[in-house]
């Protein structure tokens, strides 16, 4: 009998130190769960969520460039962030204008923002697989719409890029009757967009 009590806290203390993969991944974790996943079925595939950011990888660097076009009046946007709707689906906002970094509450509100939901982690999503793209115009010098949907959406990650470990880069071509949105978004997660 004496040797339980020694039994259980050996046990007790290995548990403790053990590796705790055993742990509920981040959202973070299961986007690039997913991405690895991707990339086990097809071994040629790189993890659209997490690259070698110094160009080792043979990746390429890749700079965000997103352009609009309404009525003939072009603008561009500053940069993108992201959050996870869920494990496997993502939420981009592209802004133009405004402050740069994570959204906050307090946050001065952006001459414009295209907000593209229902991108899948590591996946090309279109408008069939439920994609979606709004231009919201606060400052009104592009369009007095104050929302303008896409009725295309094509959004794909760039594999090829170099990213840091919370960067994802996609391209993005999204249009409607009357816009035009083309580009590279490249750009950091935001727990604030979660």
């Amino acid at each position: 009998m004496r040797w339980i009590l020694p039994f259980f806290a050996a046990t007790a203390l290995f548990v403790a130190c053990s590796d705790d993969a055993s742990s509920p991944p981040t959202q973070a974790d299961a986007g690039r769960d997913a991405a690895e996943e991707d990339a086990g079925e097809n071994p040629d595939a790189k993890d659209a969520n997490v690259a070698d950011a110094s160009g080792g990888d043979g990746c390429t660097t890749c700079s965000f460039q997103v352009d609009i076009e309404i009525g003939g009046m072009k603008r561009s946007f500053d940069q993108m962030k992201f959050g996870f709707d869920s494990p496997d689906v993502m939420r981009l906002e592209v802004q133009g204008g405004g402050t740069l970094g994570c959204p906050e509450e307090t946050s001065p509100t952006p001459d414009r923002s295209l907000i593209v939901a229902g991108v899948g982690v590591g996946k090309t999503t279109t408008e069939a697989d439920g994609a979606k793209a709004t231009l919201l115009e606060f400052k009104g010098d592009l369009t007095k719409d104050p929302a303008t949907k896409a009725t295309k959406v094509t959004v794909a990650p760039k594999v090829d890029c170099c990213v840091a470990k919370d960067q994802i880069a996609y391209s993005i071509d999204a249009s409607s009757a009357t816009m035009k949105v083309t580009g590279l978004m490249v750009g950091e997660h935001c727990t604030s967009l979660d």
